[in-house]
This record gives structure tokens, sequence and C-alpha cells, in this order.
């Protein structure tokens, strides 16, 4: 008799795209908006997919590519309320019908950085009528227009992320920084998520993708730990409540019971970043301060604890990558997180899947089109990191 585990299962291995970087913000959309107000770089056309999608698939199916996450943009879909624009739809099954041939799967997220102006106008997912009304119709349409194309789903990518971005630093749309209206706007995405995983379960599994990293007080002092113990509850806090107990739980807010948001997960997807400090005031830091981020050891340290908090629910690194001019280190990382995956899957922690950022260069929010993420630039020439993502295989 022995104590070795048994080999795990291959490990679906795939890369990302978003709407914003492969075709530019949506005319109508909030960040098209955002833009137009000098608030962020020109977003253009992105990086040119929009007449390049069918070359795309071809290129990434000869690296050796055969999982990639796609966004379908809800501004294309619907330009105004109430109105479904049929071709934008069409042209979404098409491109995924693209992968598809090339033997890639299509994974699919329903919600990024922007949404339809006309939304925002009436209320967004802060009102729950307008929330209620719109996006479950939104997500009813895509499902039923590409469904049978889709070997997953993210319905909403980094929620918190985005919620702090518009309603707590100010630095996307509506560029407010307001702590009271973050706070309501999370407890409106855990809404949101209920909803889409209601229409969307079924064969394709349906994946969280939440932005979780190890966090630590900066210094001692009681407001550093108090508020880095904050920033917990609303990241980690909010995800266990959510889908172990059937809570809604935010700081500030009452905690509500909603039953259907227990196990309302196929896989539970995590996006990380590296580690974050946490001063009593002011931006959040990298942690450690030191080192290349993200943080490689933090890694391991986020998929351990949410194996903790979430016992015996297979997870996935929903996104991981780095936006460097140092592909050399894009490269390492790589081959140090394929080491980690390799351990902790041998250790029974269970990662069955890991997608990089990103596929090809494109426009991202924060830096437009400046800081290189992809393992293929705009021009579509690989770098050598690509040889690293084949490694992972």
């Amino acid at each position: 008799m022995t104590d070795e585990r048994p080999t795990p299962s291959a490990l679906l291995v795939g890369l990302t795209t978003t709407a914003l970087a492969s075709f530019g913000a949506a005319e109508g959309s909030d960040w098209a908006g955002w833009e137009q107000t000098g608030r962020a770089p020109s977003s253009g056309q992105g990086n040119g997919a929009t007449t390049r999608w069918h070359d795309d698939a071809e290129l990434l199916a000869s690296a050796g590519v055969t999982n990639v996450r796609v966004v379908i943009d809800w501004a294309r879909v619907h330009p105004s309320a109430g109105a479904l624009h049929q071709g934008a739809l069409e042209a979404e099954r098409e491109r995924l019908g693209a992968l598809a041939s090339v033997g890639i799967t299509p994974w699919v997220a329903l919600h990024h950085a922007s949404q339809p102006g006309w939304f925002v106008d009436e209320g967004g997912f802060l009102d729950d009528k307008a929330r209620s009304r719109h996006w479950p119709r939104f997500v009813d349409e895509t499902a039923a227009a590409v469904g049978d194309l889709v070997g997953g789903w993210f319905p909403l990518l980094d929620p918190v992320g985005w919620a702090a971005a518009g309603h707590l630093v100010g630095v996307g749309p509506p560029g407010r920084r307001d702590p009271e209206t973050f706070a309501k706007m999370v407890r409106a995405t855990w809404f949101a998520w209920r909803d889409a995983y209601r229409q969307l379960r079924g064969p394709a599994p349906v994946a969280t993708a939440v932005a979780l990293a190890p966090l630590h007080a900066a210094d001692a002092t009681i407001p550093a730990r108090s508020r880095a113990r904050r920033w917990d509850e609303t990241t980690w806090g909010s995800l266990v409540s959510a889908l172990r107990d059937g809570v809604v739980s935010v700081p500030g807010l009452a905690i509500e019971e909603v039953p259907d948001l227990r196990d309302s997960a196929d896989l539970v997807g995590v996006i990380y970043r590296g580690g974050i400090d946490v001063p009593a005031t002011g931006p959040l830091a990298d942690y450690p301060g030191d080192a290349r981020q993200p943080w490689v050891e933090g890694f391991a340290e986020t998929l351990h604890r949410v194996a903790e908090e979430l016992p015996d629910r297979p997870l996935l690194v929903a996104e991981h990558g780095v936006g460097t001019d140092d592909d050399e280190w894009r490269g390492e990382l790589l081959r140090q997180t394929g080491d980690q995956l390799r351990v902790l899957r041998g250790e029974g922690v269970p990662v069955v899947g890991y997608f990089h950022r990103c596929a090809i260069d494109g426009y991202e929010p924060r830096s437009g089109t400046t800081v290189p993420w992809g393992l293929f630039d705009r021009d579509r020439n690989p770098r050598p990191s690509l040889e690293a993502f084949q490694g992972l295989v």
C-alpha cells in the first residue's frame, strides 16, 4: 500500500481576450463616454480584431492554444434599451464559430469594464428593477444565440475591482469616490451573478472571476489592520458567504439571505494579480514592495486559501499575467506558475484550469496601448514567452 496521490487529470489551459482590447469601446457604452471626456486613452479599434478574427483564430490554433476567453459586449448587442442588434449577435456567433472551427473552445464573459450607457442612465445594477429587467434579457438572448458553441461562462469579470474603479477610487466610469455606493454596487453584482447563474447553468460550467490576493496591513496600527480586515471581508468574505452560506455580506450593509446563491458556481474562478499592502489611508500598494509583481509566492497562497474556505470545489485561475516590456520576466513567470500548478495539483488542491492574460496586445483600460500584455504583439508576432506558455500544457 502506498500513500501516493492519484495523478490529476489534464489541466485546462487557455488565453484571455476582452472586447475593449480587441475592438475598442462600443458606441453608446459608458466607457466610450469616459474616453470622450478625456479620462482614459482612446481605444479606437482595439487591436483590429474586427477584421481579423478568422486569422487570429488560426494564429492561436497554430500555437497550440485550445481555450480562449472572449467578452461579448452588452452595449453592442443592446445599443439601446429594449433593442436587440441581431447583426451584433450574429457576428459574435461567427467569431466563436471561427474559434471552434480550428479546435479552440470559447469561454464567454458577459460583463467586463463597460456597459451600455442607457443602462447606467436607468440606474444600472444599483437599481434592482433595472437590473432584473435588462441584465437577464441580455444573458438569455446571448445564451440562446451562442450557447451551443460555449465551453464555459464567466458572467462577471472582476466585479469588485470594477465596482471599486467606478465608485471607490474614481478611475473608471462614473468616476465616484463614495464608499457607501461602492458597497451597494458589490451587493448588486452578487444579485446579477445569481440571475445569470440561474439562466446559464447547464452543460457548460459557469465560473466566477473574482480578484483575490494575500492582504497585509502596511503596519501594526489599528487603522491599517482595520482597513485590511474590511477589504478582506469585501473580497474574500463576500465570495465565501455567497457560495458557502447563501448570504450577501458586504461590510457596511445589512446581511441578506439569498439561499439560491449557495453553490451557485460550477467553478470557483480566481483572478490573481499579486499581493496587496493595505495602509491606514491612501491607495493600496503591491506586497511585498520589493518583489516583482505579480508576487509568485502569493499565487499558491491564494489558491490554498480558496481551497480551504470552499473545500471540494473545483478551482480555476480565471486570469493571471503581467503587463511588461520585459518578456523574459513574462516567460519566467509562466515557468514558475507552471511549477506551482503542478505542486498544487499534486497536493490535492483541485485546480482544473488556468487562463493566462492575454493572447494579443490590445487596449487596456488603465494604460491604453502602451503596456504589452500579450503573447503576441499587435502585429501578431509571437513573443519568446509563448514557448513558456506552451510548456504549461
